[in-house]
């Protein structure tokens, strides 16, 4: 038996699929049910006499190592949608998924296994409102995925599964560009969020209906070494820069061009930096911290304020 979370994608929005499309060996999670319970306070008594059942949900969020084979589903159910290109070998060996902002939500079976007694929790209408990426120096790539469910059941443990084994990507082969190439970040973050109401119930129905797709955001921070006043500047002048961190990890079999390496790239054309804190205590040496909010820009022919670019040995995400 392993711990793991699988995900299934649902053909209905809460129509619970039994089978996962890919397991993930998570670093920890904190998914919890959420059951309201209504007090009725009345004037005949000075405390309560009676709890109602109420409406139901699941928040909470998992943290795990990313790979390029693992990531792939959850950035779909972020974004809403893939465009998958193929490389041009003769027998295709590896293919570039393209992610961009959409108008709708597909929605997850969420399967969590914590290794006890033969049995596993299930997560049906399960969404994805962000997934904060981070990476710092000495580490690995890392994200932290939030999720919104309906109503949690338990159902027999899953078995005779495997995670992926691609290596996951290491800071050394990270390069971040902020306009042209930087080498003085020490740690980044960005995280892609959709606004999705946690209260959107309706009656005659215990838990959440559908998933409402509100607005979409991208904010992120970043430690740099204050050795210039590259950024400090740009912050002073309220002037836009263009923000890429590309990730470039272990050899794919193929070998034509901008599919050799498993990949990963976030691209923000157009980035404003909220704040920017410089300061110094006696002979320390100096960081600078960020803030920034990425905002509609063009990349290709789409106007997005982000695309993130994964290549891999995956013909197709679920």
């Amino acid at each position: 038996m392993v711990r793991y979370i699988g995900l299934a994608r649902e053909t209905d929005f809460g129509e619970a699929v039994t089978t996962p499309d890919i397991y993930i060996d998570v670093v920890s999670e904190s998914i919890t049910p959420e059951h309201t319970t209504i007090y009725p306070e009345l004037a005949g008594y000075r405390w309560a006499r009676e709890g109602i059942e109420g409406g139901k949900i699941e928040t909470g969020s998992f943290d795990m190592i990313v790979r390029s084979e693992n990531i792939c589903e959850l950035l779909k159910s972020l974004f809403g949608e893939v465009e998958t290109t193929k490389d041009n070998e003769v027998t295709p060996l590896a293919y570039k998924h393209e992610f961009l902002p959409q108008t709708s939500l597909p929605s997850l079976t969420l399967h969590i296994g914590p290794e006890v007694g033969g049995q596993q929790r299930q997560v049906p209408g399960t969404a994805i409102p962000s997934i904060e990426f981070e990476a710092v120096a000495r580490e690995l790539l890392t994200a932290t995925v939030n999720v919104l469910g309906c109503v949690e059941t338990k159902t027999a443990e899953k078995t005779g599964f495997d995670f992926t084994t691609v290596a996951p990507f290491v800071f050394t082969q990270g390069t971040i560009t902020i306009d042209t190439p930087v080498a003085n970040v020490e740690s980044f973050r960005v995280t892609p969020e959709n606004d999705i109401p946690d209260d959107a119930f309706v009656i005659g129905n215990e838990t959440l209906p559908r998933v409402h797709l509100q607005g979409f955001k991208v904010t992120g921070s970043m430690d740099l070494s204050f050795i210039d006043w590259t950024q400090y500047d740009a912050f002073l002048a309220h002037a836009p820069v263009a923000l890429t961190l590309d990730f470039q990890g272990a050899a794919t079999p193929s070998s034509e061009s901008g599919f050799e390496y498993h990949r990963i790239k976030f691209e923000m054309p157009v980035v404003y930096l909220d704040t920017s804190e410089a300061n110094f205590d006696r002979r320390d040496r100096i960081i600078q911290g960020i803030d920034f909010t990425a905002v509609e820009g063009t990349i290709g022919t789409d106007k997005v304020p982000l695309k993130v670019t994964v290549v891999n040995t995956q013909s197709a995400v679920e």
